[in-house]
């Protein structure tokens, strides 16, 4: 794959030259294939194809995210991969990230090297948007081929609920729903809100004993001296875990309204 610095064994010993060939599937894109050909009896003797005529192995191949790795949302992290032949017309290709093998989430679409020396790296940024999950994996297409990575995990938060523009009465009662991968099973939060887009927090959290994030969705009563709002937000933040490293890991919702009313304080102090 490397135009004859490195070699690896297809088949043999013991293959029959009288064979006259052998079905083999290339797996590493490259536009240096080379093979040869060494018989090993009676007397040891190679052919290789000529060194000026190399062979195009095209494909895409994803050597990072590696199996069981692990990527931190609000952290940056290298995809890596290989590509060879693709023919897209732009010289580009395009990643996505999938967290059930049948959804696929853009990332971006960036120049694609398919020359010599070979490989590609896009250092991957992921955000908020970003969903969990414990069996991710990076997918990259590029004309007409598509490369899969190993399943790694996304771990984090996303907090899903309540949804962007929803509207939530102050006093009513509604749902914190979230979803999570990669943070221990005993792990606790507590969820604060702001209403003023993230800028400030509730001093003290809206729920009164740290939740089990297992639970996947917190029943919230939505208190009736909440400041009304068209920018609230819900933040969770991870305060206990048998793994340390996931204390402080947090996320917040997309921006919902809290309708109501309340009375300014200056005009409460007249009335009494």
């Amino acid at each position: 794959y490397d135009g004859g610095v490195t070699w690896i064994n297809v088949v043999g010993p013991g293959l029959g030259l009288t064979d006259l060939s052998y079905p083999f599937t290339p797996r590493t894109p490259t536009i240096r294939g080379m093979a040869r050909i060494t018989a090993d009896n009676p007397a040891p003797f190679t052919d290789m194809r000529d060194t000026t005529l190399y062979i195009t192995v095209a494909g895409i191949k994803l050597y990072n995210p590696t199996n069981a790795s692990v990527y931190t949302i609000g952290t940056t992290n290298k995809i890596e991969w290989l590509s060879a032949g693709s023919q897209d017309p732009l010289g580009q290709a395009t990643l996505y990230y999938t967290t059930t093998g049948s959804d696929t989430n853009l990332i971006l679409t960036v120049g694609n090297n398919q020359g010599w020396p070979p490989g590609n790296t896009f250092n991957w940024f992921m955000d908020q948007n970003v969903v969990p999950s414990e069996s991710a994996q990076v997918i990259v297409k590029s004309g007409a081929y598509t490369g899969f990575s190993e399943s790694f995990v996304l771990r984090g938060i996303k907090v899903t609920g309540p949804a962007a523009g929803t509207v939530l009465d102050i006093g009513a009662n509604t749902a914190i729903i979230w979803k999570y991968a990669g943070i221990a099973a005993d792990a606790n939060a507590n969820f604060y809100l702001s209403t003023d887009g993230g800028v400030t927090l509730s001093p003290t959290p809206v729920n009164a004993l740290p939740y089990p994030m297992i639970g996947m969705a917190y029943a919230w009563d939505v208190a009736t001296d909440s400041m009304p709002s068209t920018n609230a937000m819900i933040r969770m933040v991870v305060v206990s875990s048998s793994t340390p490293e996931d204390v402080g890991l947090n996320a917040v919702s997309e921006r919902f309204v809290l309708r109501g009313v309340t009375e300014p304080e200056s005009i409460a102090a007249h009335s009494h």
